[in-house]
C-alpha cells in the first residue's frame, strides 16, 4: 500500500509537516514545496520497488495507491505511467472521495490500465453525501472493479452498505466486486475493467468540507 496521501495538509504526519515547513522556510511556497516533496517520494517509490522495498499486495503486480483528498496531485499521471511501465497494476483507493477528481481523470487512469477501488461504506454516507453519490455512479458506470469496507478504520453497518449495492448491481457483479476481484489479486490474476457506461456525467460539483 502505497501512500501519496501523506502530504495532504489536512493530514497530520508530523515527519512529512517538518519537511514541507523546512522546504517552506527556504523560500519556495506551499505549492512548490508539495511538490518537490512529491518528487523526490516518486523517485524513492520506483527504485523501491526494484529494491523490493515495497511490497505489493501478497507480492503480486497490484499495489493499492492512495492520492491526496483535498489536494490534486499534478504528477499523478505520470507516477501511475511509470507504475504500469514496471508492469505493476495500481489500485486507486476511495477515488470518490477525492474532492478535486472529476470522470474524464478516472477514466484516463482506468485506460492506461489502473483499477478503481471504493469504500463500500461510502454508500452509507460515512464520508458525506457528495462521496456516496460519487461512488454511486462510479458503480453504475461499471468504473469501480473492487469494493473494500475500509475496516482499518471504524467499520459501518455492511449489511445495510449490501442493501444499497443490490440496488446498484446484480448479484454476478456484487460477487465480483466483493470477493470474485479480491480473489484474483491474491492469485496474481488478471482484471480486465469493466466497460464504461456513459461518461458524460461529471461528478457533483459540492464537496465534502
Amino acid at each position: 500500500w502505497y501512500f501519496l496521501r501523506y502530504i495532504d495538509p489536512n493530514n497530520d504526519n508530523e515527519i512529512a509537516n517538518k519537511e514541507l515547513f523546512y522546504i517552506m522556510s527556504r523560500g519556495f511556497t506551499y505549492k512548490e514545496a508539495m511538490k518537490l516533496m512529491v518528487r523526490a517520494r516518486f523517485n524513492n517509490i520506483l527504485e523501491n520497488i526494484d529494491n523490493n522495498n515495497i511490497s505489493t499486495i501478497n507480492n503480486s503486480k497490484y499495489l493499492l495507491v492512495e492520492l491526496p483528498l483535498r489536494e490534486k496531485l499534478d504528477i499523478a499521471y505520470d507516477i501511475l505511467f511509470n507504475l504500469r511501465n514496471k508492469g505493476i497494476v495500481p489500485i486507486i483507493a476511495h477515488p470518490e472521495r477525492y474532492h478535486y477528481i472529476d470522470l474524464n481523470t478516472l477514466v484516463e487512469y482506468i485506460n492506461l490500465g489502473c483499477l478503481l477501488q471504493g469504500n463500500i461504506t461510502s454508500l452509507l454516507g460515512k464520508y458525506g453525501k457528495s462521496a456516496k453519490e460519487n461512488l454511486e455512479l462510479l458503480i453504475k458506470k461499471q468504473m469501480i472493479c473492487i469494493l473494500g469496507t475500509d475496516t482499518h478504520h471504524d467499520c459501518a453497518d455492511l449489511e445495510k452498505a449490501y442493501e444499497i449495492l443490490d440496488k446498484l448491481v446484480n448479484k454476478k457483479l456484487k460477487e465480483e466486486l466483493l470477493s470474485k476481484n479480491f480473489d484474483k489479486i491474491i492469485n496474481n490474476e488478471d482484471i480486465e475493467a469493466y466497460k464504461i457506461l456513459d461518461t458524460s456525467t461529471f461528478f457533483k460539483k459540492e464537496r465534502i468540507k
